[in-house]
């Protein structure tokens, strides 16, 4: 009589209390995501390892858990958790934010071809679920912009942009051509990219060159935009001249102009993670030739990483974007 009652009591109540598991992990992983985002790992591995001891299938608990270790340069504990959460599952879409997040690792540790193989494990995943999107292969120049692959990355740049040549300048007008805006933008950033792998290949004239080209496109779309704007009173959002700001960072930094890296990229509302990195890299140096006392800045000791750079997601406190979708969210860039 007594297991009859047992199994009645499982019966009505096991289900319900399964059911609720998801929610109470979701309740502490959320703690454990606040303790992470402000510097607190050991309370955050603590949190995520409550969040699995009650649901040990509850993947954002386990990728954060991943993170943490990562933000400590436990790089080996990261890829564990992220592998144990893809066991019977790299097939799935669920998998996508772990294969995300064990190519980061990778990059992390400077294993390369092993995170190329994690990215492109996620990249089939977006790609089954979603479709081809260009932008994807910006996270593959991320990828060989970390590993100094810079034939590599210059070929992601071209497969994203596709053909491309300098447009005619757009004249001035209350009802300007969106297309023609939409394609100097994007002539404007790809200069603005090729900037960079130039810098970071040594090339000043080169990278020189290509950064005037995007800034005197940046210059004539402000100029459109401002004489729409006053014509109409509307507002505009879009600013390339702002946008320009981190790249032109980028290339002060790698062309070793310490001031105008520190000056272009003390801006925190334009901070994305690989710039608080070079930003805290530039002060140290300057403090060091000057003799100075190092920036408090706090640093994510490895964050070589151009993979966790995302438009739109604010860096923490440790320098890593706070994004929980995978690359695919990197930049949609319109």
């Amino acid at each position: 009589m007594l297991t009859r009652a047992v199994a009645l009591a499982m019966t009505l109540f096991l289900p319900q209390a399964q059911s609720e598991r998801p929610k109470e992990a979701e309740y502490v992983t959320a703690k454990a995501d606040a303790d992470r985002v402000h510097g607190r790992f050991d309370e955050a591995i603590a949190t995520y390892r409550q969040a699995l001891a009650i649901d040990p299938d509850y993947l954002p608990a386990r990728r954060g858990l991943g993170q943490v270790f990562d933000l400590m340069g436990r790089y080996a504990d990261a890829r564990a958790e992220y592998l144990a959460g893809l066991e019977g599952r790299r097939q799935s879409y669920e998998a996508a934010p772990l294969l995300w997040s064990l190519a980061a690792s990778y990059v992390f540790d400077r294993h390369f071809d092993d995170a190329h193989t994690a990215l492109q494990g996620w990249a089939d995943l977006v790609v089954e679920r979603r479709g081809y999107d260009p932008n994807d292969s910006l996270a593959f120049f991320d990828l060989a912009m970390a590993g100094d692959a810079f034939d590599e990355a210059e070929r992601m740049l071209d497969q994203h942009y596709g053909p491309i040549a300098k447009p005619p300048a757009i004249v001035p007008s209350t009802t300007p051509d969106s297309h023609a805006v939409m394609t100097q933008l994007l002539w404007m950033r790809y200069n603005a990219e090729h900037a960079v792998v130039s810098a970071r290949r040594g090339r000043a004239a080169d990278a020189r060159r290509f950064m005037a080209e995007a800034e005197a496109q940046a210059k004539q779309i402000g100029e459109v935009l401002a004489n729409f704007a006053s014509a109409t009173g509307s507002t505009v959002s879009l600013n390339p001249g702002r946008e320009l700001v981190l790249p032109e960072g980028e290339v002060a930094f790698w062309l070793g102009d310490t001031g105008g890296a520190i000056r272009l990229l003390a801006d925190e509302e334009v901070m994305f993670p690989r710039h608080n990195l070079l930003l805290d890299r530039t002060r140290l140096g300057a403090s060091d030739r000057a003799g100075e006392a190092r920036s408090d800045r706090p640093v994510a000791g490895s964050e070589v990483m151009v993979l966790t750079r995302r438009p739109g997601a604010a860096p923490n406190r440790s320098g890593l974007s706070e994004c929980e979708v995978p690359f695919g969210e990197r930049s949609p860039r319109s």
